[in-house]
């Protein structure tokens, strides 16, 4: 579910990003509000059930930091009832991607940068925001209960400003919003009625 609700917003939004020319309508500014209002109602239920569940088996139950440091945390049901848990997981990125060739002297000849795009993140917790590869470009939106490495890495592998030439992110000049994974799809659909907004 998670995937489609981000390719649906992710279609929006390359509407407004990449064309330019065009806005988002007021039909898909009120098509956005419905489908937040439907996803934060469903997100409140779920919220219930996983208090339930930690009270009963302990907070171990709905968020763990495995010994890798990957964070797995419950965030909702489906629709018949079973549990789904995020896991972070990222490596290599840019490289599988082959982004370094959209990058200005790449082989695409796009010159892209991502300057002047601020991407949404949903993670397992908070960006170090002060890496010297992020400083000034990450905003933390709300309040994770804790530092994340895993989020620190991914808002590097899409901004990293490429001091080491070998981190260099996807998009090394976009500015980031940082959330938690706590209300994720009721904030992207929030989010992608925003102008110059990708998602994560």
């Amino acid at each position: 579910m998670r995937h489609s609700l981000t390719a649906i917003l992710c279609l929006l939004l390359s509407i407004n990003v990449f064309s330019q020319e065009k806005s988002l309508t007021t039909a898909d500014l009120e098509a956005l509000q419905k489908l937040r209002a439907r996803l934060e109602e469903r997100q409140k239920k779920d919220d219930i059930k996983i208090d339930s569940i930690r009270q009963a088996l302990g907070e171990s139950a709905v968020f763990q930091i495995s010994d890798e440091g990957e964070i797995i945390q419950l965030v909702k049901f489906d629709e018949n009832g079973r549990p789904i848990y995020y896991k972070t997981d990222n490596k290599n990125a840019a490289w599988t991607t082959s982004t370094r060739l959209v990058y200005p002297g790449g082989s695409v000849g796009t010159s892209l940068t991502g300057n002047g795009i601020n991407i949404g993140e949903w993670d397992g917790g908070s960006v170090r925001n002060t890496h010297v590869e992020l400083t000034g470009r990450v905003t933390q939106i709300d309040n994770p209960s804790s530092l994340s490495g895993h989020a620190t890495h991914v808002a590097g592998t899409m901004i990293a400003s490429g001091l080491d030439t070998l981190a260099r992110g996807m998009a090394y000049q976009a500015n980031i919003s940082a959330h938690d994974f706590n209300n994720d799809e009721p904030e992207m659909a929030t989010y992608a009625a925003g102008a110059n907004h990708i998602l994560s």
